[in-house]
């Protein structure tokens, strides 16, 4: 049973409107929040995503001269690290019980690597479609998924959009 629900904001993104709607012309930048989310349950605590990676923090210029270069602009500072996020609500990152990733995208699986002794669960066509594909996630990120197709505790629900 779903006790709580914590809305975790973990920084903020600026995006390219085209990267979100094929049909904008690009050059327009939108800012986005990223949030994860906490499920306080009877069997222990779930984190949804982990928001963005560290190298993130105060690094606007992560994508430049990388094809992204304009396109993406991270906005996060150390108190967006999903560790601070936590810390703040009175968790530590081995408190949580499990992690389920949305997708792979840098601003929700980035912060994969603070939790190395939680399992994190996310569909098969997401890590198929993540594994070996810089444009969609880097690679750092695949070694904390563990494959939810071979775990009876749950199922994951598959959407085609954002």
């Amino acid at each position: 049973m779903i006790n709580k629900l914590h809305w975790l904001p973990v920084g903020q993104l600026d995006i390219d409107r085209s990267s979100l709607n094929h049909h904008a012309q690009p050059g327009e930048l939108v800012r986005l929040q990223i949030w994860s989310y906490l499920l306080e349950t009877d069997h222990g605590p779930i984190l949804i995503d982990t928001g963005m990676p560290d190298s993130f923090i105060d690094n606007p210029d992560y994508f430049k001269s990388t094809p992204f270069e304009g396109r993406f602009i991270p906005r996060m500072t150390a108190d967006d690290s999903i560790v601070a996020v936590l810390d703040r609500i009175g968790y530590q990152p081995d408190d949580i019980h499990a992690i389920v990733i949305s997708h792979m995208h840098m601003d929700h699986a980035g912060g994969n690597p603070h939790f190395p002794n939680t399992p994190i669960y996310v569909q098969q066509t997401e890590v198929d479609a993540a594994i070996g594909n810089l444009e969609y996630a880097p690679p750092e990120f695949s070694q904390y998924i563990h494959n939810i197709n071979n775990d009876k505790c749950c199922s994951l629900l598959f959407f085609s959009s954002h």
